[in-house]
């Protein structure tokens, strides 16, 4: 059998040359926290080549819950249900930021036991930064300026 880089969060995948079947084996205590502290290298290379959308990330941003959500798992990585309290909202209004800011790739996740460790992406932040100075100051490359809020 060959472990393969390609299976669900939580699991093992592991294939035998010449066969299509693949056996899931779920990962438990100290196995489940290395896998969520090091994605496999094909999951880490996707993830630092994907182009980020600087549109996208300052929209996410734009709102005053979202960068004090940013603000705040930028320096202490803390579950959605920690910045509730922190905030003093609902756990389904932190819900909801999230989501838009895990969309503009800024937010990385950790599995720790039951809950989801919740972190600002530092070098999305530096690319999207470098993305959105490139596309301002470029004249060559001059990106039309989509002002609609659906992307």
């Amino acid at each position: 059998f060959v472990l393969t880089e390609l299976a669900p969060r939580g699991f093992h995948a592991l294939s035998q040359p010449g066969r299509d079947a693949v056996v899931l084996i779920p990962l438990h205590g100290a196995w489940l926290e290395r896998a969520a502290l090091s994605p496999p290298a094909g999951r880490r290379a996707a993830e630092k080549e994907r182009a980020p959308d600087p549109a996208l990330a300052f929209r996410a941003l734009g709102d005053a819950t979202r960068y004090a959500i940013a603000g705040l798992i930028a320096r202490t990585p803390m579950t959605g249900a920690e910045l509730a309290r922190r905030l003093g909202t609902s756990t389904p209004t932190i819900t909801h930021h999230l989501k838009l800011l895990r969309q503009a790739g800024l937010v990385r996740e950790q599995t720790r036991g039951n809950s989801i460790v919740l972190r600002l992406d530092r070098g999305a932040v530096e690319r999207i930064s470098a993305a959105a100075a490139g596309q301002l100051f470029d004249t060559a490359s001059a990106a039309p300026i989509r002002r609609s809020r659906r992307v």
